[in-house]
């Protein structure tokens, strides 16, 4: 994953975010580009829930135990998650910012071959409530049934497909959740 020089779509730069489209006076761009984190190192060791703004620059075969013969077509993918084990947020989320590693989650299937992985983190927050804001949001849907909710007996999937930009799914999410603070600055 080599996030900052990666492509979106029609030639926009996935992060930071710019893009001279933008009509609305909210969050700076560059206030936008930093309540996402890009690096494990930046990330609170609090347990709580993220959400991963995924883009895949390729389509990708969905996990076996969905069933054969699905797959996830290239684009954004939004995905509530939550780390209550040793390490917290930082040890979860790096795992899924790491490119090389066994494939544990339905997740694991999109950051293995993700472009770019970006996220938005909630130290006491619970997924679950997470994915149902962010489910409430233009342009987003669920590709799978049981996609990433593999335990949870509630929603319909815990990874989602987002239409748009990246900068544009990013500000939707935000706008959701304002009082994210900023990720800590990046060295």
């Amino acid at each position: 994953m080599s996030g900052e020089t990666e492509k979106e779509g029609a030639g926009s730069p996935l992060f930071p975010f710019r893009d001279e489209r933008r009509a609305d006076k909210g969050l700076s761009e560059d206030e936008l580009a930093l309540r996402w984190h890009r690096r494990a190192e930046t990330l609170p060791g609090d347990k709580g829930a993220y959400i991963l703004l995924i883009r895949l620059a390729v389509s990708v075969p969905a996990p076996p135990s969905l069933g054969p013969g699905g797959s996830l077509r290239r684009g954004l993918y939004l995905y509530c998650g939550s780390a209550r084990g040793p390490g917290g947020i930082r040890a979860r989320v790096g795992r899924h910012m790491r490119a090389e590693k066994g494939i544990r989650w339905h997740v694991d299937h999109l950051t293995t071959r993700a472009a770019s992985v970006r996220a938005l983190v909630f130290p006491g927050g619970e997924e679950c409530a997470l994915l149902a804001r962010v489910l409430g949001m233009e342009g987003v849907s669920v590709p799978l049934p049981g996609l990433g909710a593999s335990d949870c007996a509630t929603c319909p999937a815990h990874l989602l497909r987002a239409e748009g930009t990246a900068q544009g799914v990013a500000k939707g999410v935000l706008d959701l959740f304002p009082a994210v603070p900023r990720a800590p600055e990046e060295g």
